[in-house]
């Protein structure tokens, strides 16, 4: 493993890169470490000023609301956290990142046990931190995710036994209505009306982990079983992508998000490591391929001299996405995908509106052509967690 000292670990001012920061076609452990350090400094500098300490804004600038003076729900939270802990574990690999981030971890565990309800006997994560308010199980989900990476980050048993809580309120979601599936709203507040991918999907991640991590069969079995019913339920047989939910009367949305589909990649991939059964490869090649084809753009890089993918949709979905691809390049070694996001983050850190003044990153257009004048704190998030996988990816 590489391990260097970078020369700084303290919360500095951000700085814009320069075009002679990295020379065109690189793309390296550490340059995707110091990026994703510089941008999670930048996100704490515009949007962690909450005053409940803690608690993450929804947008910089006008961070301003009619509800609790306009802190992300904890969706928002929830992806400003997944970053934090992306960006943690590569840390590990670095001598003096290490104690920068761990040092943040009661910080960051905190502020988003502030949106801890219980609700009917079940403990979990409510979109605003007030009894009663709405409860979404995909919501809850993430974040049961990162406290398994937590887990195996620190073997604090706070982690695992928060994930074991969260396990068991997405369990409620979990009958033999629609033949299976996973609900998208917590059981209490009688808008049980769809079972979609994004809460089924990130569950039987979570069930497959859940198994590695305790061996006991009950997760597998739930991973098997619901990955078999999305498959039969809401893969498209022509491209093998993902459709977004069926309702309660059976009926399919066909509406495609990038999340949906690289959520079962990285079940596919757990489970082939798991049983070693040869399907679960196939298919979650047979998905790379078609999201590749359908979220990725042809664009010519003045930056990079050549021409490059870029991702096209929702940022924090394709951040989910790059999980699946990540799952899949340490099966089969299949560089394409990967490179495409490291790519698409080397452009756009250097194009000439890549980032603001601020140190944040212009998101909404990865080419860098198009200024941008406002963050949200999911996307930012969601940049910071790709970089941090990019590095750790390389430096692993």
């Amino acid at each position: 493993k590489l391990r260097k000292k970078f020369p700084s670990v303290t919360w500095a001012n951000p700085q814009k890169a320069s075009a002679t920061e990295n020379t065109p076609n690189q793309s390296n452990g550490e340059q995707f470490l110091k990026r994703a350090d510089s941008l999670m400094t930048a996100r704490i500098q515009t949007m962690h000023i909450s005053p409940r300490k803690g608690v993450w804004n929804t947008y910089y600038p006008n961070a301003t609301g009619p509800y609790w003076e306009g802190d992300a729900t904890v969706w928002g939270q929830g992806a400003a956290f997944s970053g934090f802990v992306a960006l943690r574990e590569v840390s590990l690999h670095v001598p003096g990142f290490e104690e920068k981030y761990s040092s943040k971890d009661d910080l960051f565990y905190d502020g988003l046990n502030h949106f801890l309800t219980k609700e009917n006997g079940y403990w979990g994560y409510a979109c605003y931190p007030a009894q009663g308010n709405e409860r979404l199980l995909d919501d809850n989900v993430w974040i049961g995710l990162d406290m398994i990476d937590l887990y195996h980050q620190t073997n604090n048993a706070r982690y695992l036994d928060k994930a074991e809580t969260i396990w068991k309120l997405l369990m409620t979601g979990n009958d033999k209505v629609l033949g299976g599936g996973v609900y998208w709203y917590d059981y209490h507040l009688n808008k049980r009306t769809s079972k979609p991918t994004c809460s089924t999907a990130p569950v039987a991640v979570m069930a497959a982990k859940m198994y590695l991590l305790t061996k006991k069969k009950k997760y597998l079995n739930k991973a098997i079983e619901l990955y078999d019913w999305l498959k039969k339920n809401l893969q498209d047989p022509e491209d093998h992508l993902f459709w977004d939910l069926m309702n309660e009367e059976g009926k399919i949305d066909k509406a495609k998000y990038s999340y949906n589909t690289g959520q079962p990649m990285e079940t596919a991939c757990l489970l082939y490591q798991i049983t070693r059964k040869k399907e679960y490869l196939q298919e979650a090649q047979q998905m790379a391929e078609a999201a590749f084809a359908k979220w990725f753009d042809n664009y010519y890089s003045p930056q990079l001299r050549r021409e490059i993918k870029v991702a096209k949709g929702n940022t924090w979905f394709n951040a989910i996405l790059l999980r699946g691809y990540l799952a899949l390049y340490r099966i089969d070694g299949n560089n394409q995908y990967i490179q495409a996001y490291e790519d698409m983050f080397n452009n756009v850190w250097m194009a000439p509106e890549g980032m603001d003044q601020t140190g944040l990153l212009n998101y909404n257009d990865f080419k860098g052509l198009k200024p941008q004048k406002s963050w949200e704190v999911i996307h930012v998030g969601a940049c910071v967690e790709m970089m941090a996988r990019l590095a750790l990816n390389r430096l692993e």
